[in-house]
């Protein structure tokens, strides 16, 4: 939502600026990166991400009179559900050497298992996604019953 929150508080000019950093830097290391591998081009987004983060955050913090421990622990929980939900298919894959001969049923059972991972950890961290999670199936519920009484009466 940075983007949003720049539009909001009409700071249109400073994410310009920033964006005029920011990408060049992206594209450059992204090349880089693919010159050497999948593995490498992958390094080169998470090294935007890290670079995104640090040019935004001060512009962050000022439009929402925040600072960075703040958001530390939300940080924390999402690194913590997103080891947990990647877990089993990068333990899969290291036992298979990263090859691309290892069984797609082990691989689809191992993303399973960290989506069930994942899930456990909302409920272990009792996190406010779940609540958005309820109020989604209860509307599919509803669409669905309203859907299914149209087309029998």
């Amino acid at each position: 939502m940075t983007s949003e929150l720049f539009a909001a508080t009409n700071q249109l000019k400073a994410q310009t600026r920033v964006e005029f950093i920011r990408a060049p830097v992206a594209l450059i290391t992204f090349f880089i990166g693919c010159s050497f591998g999948l593995l490498a081009a992958a390094g080169a987004r998470i090294l935007d991400a890290i670079f995104a983060f640090l040019l935004y955050r001060p512009h962050l913090d000022r439009m929402t009179n925040t600072s960075l421990p703040d958001f530390v622990p939300v940080y924390g929980v999402g690194a913590l559900l997103t080891g947990l939900a990647v877990a089993p298919a990068g333990l899969l894959m290291a036992v298979f050497r990263m090859s691309a001969r290892t069984p797609m049923h082990l691989v689809l059972a191992s993303v399973a298992l960290g989506v069930g991972f994942w899930a456990a950890g909302l409920v272990a961290l009792k996190h406010p996604l779940l609540e958005e999670i309820k109020h989604v199936i209860k509307y599919v519920g509803k669409f669905l019953t309203r859907r299914a009484k149209v087309e029998i009466g």
